[in-house]
């Protein structure tokens, strides 16, 4: 089995990899991201258990990363985060890197168009349209399923405060 490197060393990787962001222009899709949302939704399987909490989205001190941190609690539990967005040129989508509390690696693609959202990893998909002023985004996230079917696992609302 090959060696899963542990949080830090991605850190270390990623910040190295995009060094060379510190020139790059910050993508206009990503300002709009900019700020801190309230955080709500439920699981649409269970909706009793509710989503609750904060994301806020900034600028990576003058370079053109965007840094989410995720601070909600599903149910009772924590879930805490901390994600590192960038325009990948070559490829032409948005690479993500999410790390959370517990020191996994997520690893997703993402696109915007048409005022929407779209964010893949190998096992999760999310799909968030914006409201017309930009001050709410919606979407659904949803999960591979065993017979590799995406379903609906997370309904979310985040409002701009």
């Amino acid at each position: 089995m090959a060696h899963m490197p542990m949080a830090a060393e991605w850190f270390r990787f990623i910040f190295t990899a995009y060094s060379i962001s510190s020139h790059m222009q910050r993508n206009p899709a990503l300002e709009t991201l900019v700020g801190t949302w309230r955080t709500t939704g439920q699981l649409v399987a269970d909706p009793s258990r509710q989503l609750e909490g904060t994301d806020s989205y900034e600028w990576y001190e003058g370079s053109s990363l965007l840094l989410h941190r995720i601070a909600v609690t599903m149910g009772t539990e924590p879930v805490i985060g901390l994600e590192i967005i960038s325009y990948d040129e070559e490829l032409r989508h948005f690479s993500m890197h999410h790390f959370d509390a517990a020191g996994r690696l997520q690893v997703s693609a993402g696109s915007f168009h048409d005022n929407a959202w779209t964010f893949t990893s190998a096992s999760e998909r999310g799909i968030f349209t914006f409201s017309s002023n930009a001050q709410v985004l919606s979407g659904t996230w949803e999960k591979l399923s065993d017979n590799n079917k995406w379903e609906p696992w997370l309904a979310v609302r985040l409002e701009k405060q």
